[in-house]
């Protein structure tokens, strides 16, 4: 029985005493060990109270990071040519459902603004004015436009929070009453419009009744009628 475990640790290119035994370990023990993605990785971590450590100090790290002042994406807005267009592609090949249409009417500009839901309750949104010069002005590649910007979903406490401190490094902003929602403006250094947004106290009850109508305002809206739907807005 001994002689048979002898010969078979020998096989496999191990010996019993002596040789290269323990330098075969240790080359084992030197190689890379594979990341989470089975790739090697350049220095493997030394076994032992070393990597106990390193997984305390990672753990710590976690736990103190701080809860981030945004929810979630609130919407993501863009300037399109064609309403119709936008909504054949979402709703029938990406699988965004319409969910709300705003027909509005601001400083002269007669606009309609779509929202496809995300899964997260999250939106990408679409504006298209009446005045197709409107619309082509505001698209890429022009440099700024209010119309184009992401939307971040925050609390009232949070957007109060981030105005300050925005406004205290000299970063200028704005804040709109849209009615469905108020929303706080600035830029980013990179000249991106951020929009930090509170939804309004029924944004249930508002939800459900543009819902239910998306379809026939969009229709209504482009076959001409270009009054507003935003009985929201103080403004309106």
């Amino acid at each position: 029985m001994t002689k048979r475990c002898s010969s078979e640790r020998e096989r496999r290119g191990h010996k019993t005493r002596g040789g290269d035994s323990g330098a075969a370990r240790q080359e084992r023990r030197s190689l890379p060990a594979p990341d989470v993605l089975g790739r090697g990785v350049a220095a493997a971590a030394p076994a032992g109270k070393h990597t106990g450590e390193s997984r305390q100090k990672e753990r710590a790290l976690m736990t103190t990071e701080p809860t981030p002042a945004a929810v979630r994406l609130h919407h993501h807005a863009y300037v399109t040519n064609d309403q119709e267009a936008t909504r054949r592609f979402y709703e029938e090949i990406v699988g965004l459902p319409l969910v709300a249409t705003w027909t509005e009417v601001s400083e002269a500009q007669e606009y309609c603004h779509t929202f496809f839901r995300l899964g997260d309750g999250g939106a990408l949104a679409f504006f298209q004015f009446a005045d197709q010069k409107y619309s082509e002005e505001s698209a890429p590649p022009v440099a700024f436009s209010p119309y184009r910007h992401v939307a971040l979903l925050v609390d009232s406490d949070s957007q109060g929070a981030i105005r300050e401190r925005a406004e205290a490094a000299g970063i200028g902003t704005m804040t709109l009453e849209h009615g469905f929602c108020k929303s706080l403006y600035m830029n980013d250094p990179n000249g991106l419009v951020l929009e930090f947004t509170v939804d309004h106290p029924e944004v249930d009850k508002i939800d459900a009744i543009r819902r239910e109508s998306a379809h026939r305002d969009l229709a209504r809206w482009l076959s001409g009628d270009h009054s507003s739907n935003n009985d929201w807005r103080w403004d309106s």
